[in-house]
């Protein structure tokens, strides 16, 4: 997995993005491979897209809510994590794979899967993005919404009955 990496410079993008008014987040929320900062307002977003498009870093920029941006490698992010597990176990993303989330950070998961559940603290940004015919918007907050959608996807037994508000269309 690592290798599809190799080449990309965590600290340029450290110093474009801080260079730039950026304030990295924790620790917790750093990797080798993973940049994350808060950076206000959509121009500064914007600038900070367009000066890591002009670094040499083939980089994916991702905005999460007004201020969470996340810089990562080209080839990573959560979809194409799933791609290449997916491709490693030999399952079918399209007939096997469930996806879960809740901000525009797992947009990428929901794009690439045919089933999906967003919880019930799903940020509007995902809500307002995913296919709905495919996503299951659960009540259920954190854990406990993932549990529902587990449930209205058959993957766990339960006899909960879906709610009103859900997505996925009968077919």
């Amino acid at each position: 997995w690592q290798e599809r990496f190799a080449g990309w410079e965590r600290g340029i993008v450290d110093e474009i993005v801080e260079g730039l008014g950026g304030v990295p987040h924790g620790q917790e929320f750093q990797t080798a491979y993973k940049a994350s900062f808060r950076v206000e307002g959509e121009v500064l977003q914007q600038h900070v897209r367009d000066a890591i498009a002009g670094s040499g870093q083939p980089s994916r920029v991702i905005v999460s809510g007004r201020h969470d941006l996340d810089v990562l490698p080209i080839e990573g992010g959560k979809g194409q994590a799933i791609l290449f597990v997916a491709e490693l176990l030999g399952l079918d993303v399209a007939r096997q794979v469930l996806v879960a989330g809740d901000s525009a950070n797992d947009l990428e998961m929901f794009e690439i899967c045919c089933r999906g559940i967003l919880v019930g603290n799903a940020r509007a940004e995902l809500r307002e993005a995913v296919r709905k015919e495919t996503a299951y918007q659960a009540l259920g907050h954190h854990a406990s919404g993932i549990m529902e959608g587990l449930r209205y996807w058959g993957v766990i037994p339960g006899k909960e009955r879906p709610h009103e508000g859900f997505y996925k269309t009968d077919e």
